[in-house]
């Protein structure tokens, strides 16, 4: 007998971690002032975690300087918007 595999769609987990901290970002700034504290602790777990999965991703920096500008953090936002857009040189032609 086969065991299926628990995660067996094609997706890359980061790609679907790096759509998760975009919506995160969208909700802190949507104003969900109760939820804010919980959501930035989510947001940083979450950072972490894909930083060490896959730390080539330029998607995933721009998300994260996303969610840090939205978090008021712009010094971190422009050194991950610095990093994505080195890691993918056609961003900087715009």
């Amino acid at each position: 007998m086969l065991i299926p595999h628990l995660d067996s769609t094609p997706e890359d987990p980061v790609e679907v971690g790096t759509i998760r901290l975009r919506y995160l970002a969208h909700s802190l700034r949507s104003g969900q002032g109760n939820q804010s504290a919980g959501l930035q602790a989510q947001g940083d777990a979450l950072a972490r975690s894909l930083a060490r999965l896959k730390p080539v991703d330029p998607n995933f920096w721009m998300a994260l300087a996303y969610f840090h500008e939205t978090c008021g953090n712009a010094a971190a936002a422009a050194r991950e918007r610095a990093r994505g857009g080195a890691l993918n040189p056609r961003w900087r032609a715009f």
